[in-house]
């Protein structure tokens, strides 16, 4: 059975009987990757504090097969972010982070772009106050690594582009912006201005080093806020659990 090595990001850990730890990765060679720590609870030696939530590890793990659980055998930490787990809002942020990517990706299916973006959020995280729009950047960059980009530049009925000072909406169902025209006024239509689209293709278009210096207004946070959760949500089919927190926190505080 061969051993592989490769910089990981831990996503998840989950305790398996009474020492072990079923972890899930994203790494930089692999992609996704779910693993047993045999004695993860107890090895010091092997694991220490590598085996923590968000940690950017060097990871040592075997496999035979293309498919099911790898057998973790050593993990060094390289980069930790401890300001994610000193307050709610970071960790917060950061854990829906990390389910964001853990369930809109496939397994072992290498996207170093991706382990990249996730390693300069957690930095961004880390480093600086947590920002809300630094949410919407996240999803609008995996979005587009993933192909799942919506339309903002163009009606996505009529494709016709879209024309200042008009009224527009966007889309859940039909994956972007829609002109009043051929809106249908539907319960999945978000009211969208044109300053939010501008801000939403910047999230994408920017290198990773300028994105703090985004600053999304309050009608674009609000505005964004209502209509790209939902988005992820239609194509995921579900709701993220770390979602429903956030919207939670942000009913808390105000």
């Amino acid at each position: 059975m061969p051993e592989h090595k490769t910089s990981a990001l831990i996503l998840d850990m989950k305790d398996f009987g009474e020492t072990d730890r079923i972890v899930t990765f994203y790494t930089s060679n692999f992609g996704k990757l779910k693993g047993i720590a045999k004695g993860a609870k107890k090895s010091q030696r092997r694991f220490g504090a590598a085996m923590d939530l968000f940690s950017c590890v060097s990871l040592s793990f075997f496999s035979k097969e293309i498919h099911g659980l790898v057998m973790v055998n050593q993990c060094q930490i390289q980069q930790a972010f401890p300001s994610l787990h000193k307050d709610i809002i970071p960790m917060g942020y950061g854990s829906y982070m990390a389910e964001l990517i853990n369930e809109m990706t496939a397994e072992r299916v290498e996207h170093q772009d991706i382990f990249e973006m996730l390693v300069q959020f957690f930095s961004l995280l880390d480093r600086f106050p947590p920002r809300e729009e630094y949410l919407r950047i996240f999803e609008m960059r995996l979005l587009f690594a993933l192909g799942y980009c919506p339309s903002l530049t163009r009606c996505v009925a009529c494709k016709k582009e879209l024309e200042k000072g008009k009224d527009f909406r966007f889309s859940i169902s039909r994956g972007g912006v829609v002109c009043a025209f051929c809106s249908n006024n539907g319960k999945d239509e978000y009211s969208v201005s044109q300053g939010t689209l501008k801000l939403l293709q910047q999230a994408y278009i920017l290198s990773i080093d300028k994105i703090s210096r985004l600053i999304f207004s309050t009608q674009a946070l609000a505005e964004s806020r209502e209509f790209l959760p939902r988005f992820i949500q239609y194509h995921l089919g579900k709701e993220l659990k770390t979602s429903k927190f956030l919207k939670k926190m942000e009913n808390d505080r105000f």
